[in-house]
């Protein structure tokens, strides 16, 4: 287990990785905390706006 302090100074290191293979052992976290990245790329503002307005059309929300 990393303590405190550990994480204190590793959050503010450069990162030492480019292109290359991550090791298992170096891994951290699990693919459903990429969700959010993922869902903020792809939704974006324009498609927001564009529904919102298709629903002043008069069509309904899922046809929007």
């Amino acid at each position: 287990m990393v303590k405190d302090a550990e994480v204190d100074t590793r959050a503010f290191q450069v990162e030492a990785n480019g292109i290359n293979v991550i090791s298992d052992d170096e891994r951290r976290g699990a693919p459903r905390q990429l969700f959010w990245p993922w869902f903020a790329a792809n939704v974006s503002v324009l498609g927001l706006s564009y529904g919102s307005f298709a629903l002043g059309f008069g069509i309904s929300f899922w046809q929007a």
